[in-house]
């Protein structure tokens, strides 16, 4: 009787099993270039946030908030940062996604979110470690601080950069920006008229 059940069971459950390991899996070459490309993607080269980034959404569950309200999601993970239950891998997510956000709406405060998240990540306060210097979003953390400031603080009609004081806005505060006109000289000449380069 057991082994009849124990066939019968074999008869049921063998091509379950057999149709489960059958699932095609295929491997396809690709050239090196392809690969690093697409290893090396992120909001400043391809216009879409990094696989980091896309990783920090996912272990958060914001995927599809990030898609349907980017603002609330992005909220949603300042606040876990400021709140202590994240850390430098959502800090980076922060820059990087506020950025692609900022390029999406042209809104100016997202711009320089992104540029004060990327200041965070590259000069951690206290006891919080800095990221490796091997640690490829070092580099697009600067790029993303630079080009935050640049966007941030365009003209109106986005061809220069416009230096001065004042109090700017944030999506979660304000950034108060002193500018000292000494700052602004080299040698005998005043430095202005920024040109901001078309990206």
């Amino acid at each position: 009787m057991t082994r009849r059940r124990l066939l019968l069971g074999l008869f049921f459950f063998l091509p379950l099993l057999l149709a489960t390991c059958a699932v095609p899996v295929t491997v396809e070459r690709v050239d090196p270039r392809t690969v690093h490309r697409e290893l090396t993607a992120n909001v400043l080269t391809v216009g879409e946030e990094s696989g980091a980034s896309r990783n920090v959404l996912y272990r958060w569950d914001l995927t599809e908030r990030f898609e349907s309200d980017p603002e609330g999601a992005l909220a949603q993970l300042h606040a876990a940062v400021v709140g202590g239950r994240a850390g430098r891998d959502e800090l980076f997510a922060l820059a990087e996604l506020s950025f692609l956000h900022a390029e999406r709406t042209g809104k100016q405060e997202y711009y320089l979110a992104a540029a004060v998240y990327a200041y965070a990540l590259l000069f951690p306060y206290g006891a919080a470690d800095p990221l490796y210097p091997v640690d490829p979003r070092l580099r697009l953390a600067v790029d993303l601080y630079n080009r935050g400031l640049t966007s941030g603080f365009a003209s109106a009609d986005r061809s220069v950069v416009e230096l001065r004081g004042g109090t700017r806005a944030l999506p979660f505060g304000e950034l108060t920006v002193e500018l000292d006109p000494k700052w602004l000289r080299w040698g005998d000449r005043r430095l202005m008229n920024f040109v901001r380069r078309r990206a």
